[in-house]
């Protein structure tokens, strides 16, 4: 892979009757074709100065077609379902807060007791460096907490923006779900869960004393943001990423899906219920949900919420969500003695 200022350049070598570009963002031309010339297929394709996309090659030889990551690019992004390549603009630079040295905070495992669920959940803890349990700090709940993890690096992100004074100190609850398609769905149980169960669970374990926060991306937004509508009051500190705010039918939902979801955004774009909470938001704007994310922006600003929203050029994945940890916590919970 070659780089211009203005144009990025893909190739691969080998035998195939087709070779694609594949980057699962609706918002981004689907499944260019390259141009084969003696035996090496190209294809350059102009890209924004900032922008980051996560793609595969689509490569279909002899009538059979896989997927498979660039082979001469060995810069990587995971996910739940596997990895595939990254390509940037010229003008892309990674967060500040990989590079730095900082403690690392520890993680321990909490089993909540869940009335609502029926039987035990398990979720963890981030607690961190320096801090004891008596020490009163905010508690940021955190959907698909574990996937934000091991995918997005949040744990070194907080660790960093703590220790070098970026944010104010916080502890993070990790949550997981059970059944994420249904848990996420603006689902009343996962809220009373959250709420009920898991905070008092903690409040019990360590030393509490708010702003509290909530945040989640995609599904987890929707969750998250039906938590802090739900719970008016409860969170003062809301933060979400390329959420699914289904306002009409999305080929990725199902009829349910979007039924609970839709019924729920209805109303609560109307009115939030998230009175003096801040609110920090991001979207890629090769996201098929851009439009979602924008009309729920614009609604929170009429309704007086101090609303940070940020466009990106990205897709709907873990990296993108990362790159925007740093500006969206700073937002949230910034320094009191900056």
């Amino acid at each position: 892979m070659s780089e211009t200022p203005a144009t990025v350049q893909f190739e691969y070598s080998g035998e195939a009757d087709r070779v694609e570009l594949a980057t699962f963002m609706p918002r981004f031309p689907k499944d260019i074709a390259f141009s084969e010339s003696q035996g090496v297929w190209r294809l350059t394709i102009p890209l924004p100065h900032q922008a980051r996309i996560e793609y595969r090659f689509k490569v279909t030889r002899h009538g059979h077609t896989t997927v498979i990551r660039d082979p001469n690019n060995p810069v990587v992004a995971t996910n739940p379902f596997g990895s595939n390549s990254v390509m940037t603009g010229s003008g892309y630079h990674p967060p500040d807060w990989l590079s730095p040295e900082a403690p690392a905070g520890t993680v321990s495992i909490i089993r909540v007791a869940s009335t609502v669920f029926g039987k035990r959940r398990t979720h963890h803890l981030y607690q961190p460096a320096g801090f004891s349990e008596d020490t009163p700090l905010p508690l940021l709940m955190v959907h698909d907490g574990s996937d934000y993890w091991h995918h997005a690096d949040l744990g070194r992100a907080l660790d960093v923006l703590i220790a070098h004074r970026r944010i104010e100190p916080l502890r993070a609850v990790l949550l997981d779900p059970k059944a994420r398609h249904a848990e996420y769905i603006a689902s009343r149980d996962h809220a009373t869960h959250v709420v009920n169960e898991v905070f008092p669970h903690v409040a019990r374990r360590v030393s509490l004393d708010g702003p509290h926060g909530i945040m989640g991306a995609s599904l987890g937004a929707v969750a998250a943001f039906h938590t802090a509508y739900s719970y008016p009051g409860t969170f003062d500190r809301v933060f979400l990423q390329s959420g699914t705010f289904a306002l009409e039918p999305h080929p990725e939902l199902t009829d349910e899906m979007f039924r609970s979801i839709n019924a729920f955004c209805l109303p609560a774009i109307r009115h939030s219920r998230l009175g003096s909470a801040r609110v920090a938001m991001s979207c890629g704007r090769y996201e098929s949900l851009i439009d979602w994310n924008r009309r729920l922006a614009a609604a929170l600003a009429d309704q007086f919420v101090d609303v940070d929203f940020v466009e990106v050029w990205a897709g709907h994945d873990w990296g993108a969500w990362r790159d925007r940890f740093q500006a969206g916590l700073e937002f949230l919970y910034p320094r009191s003695d900056e």
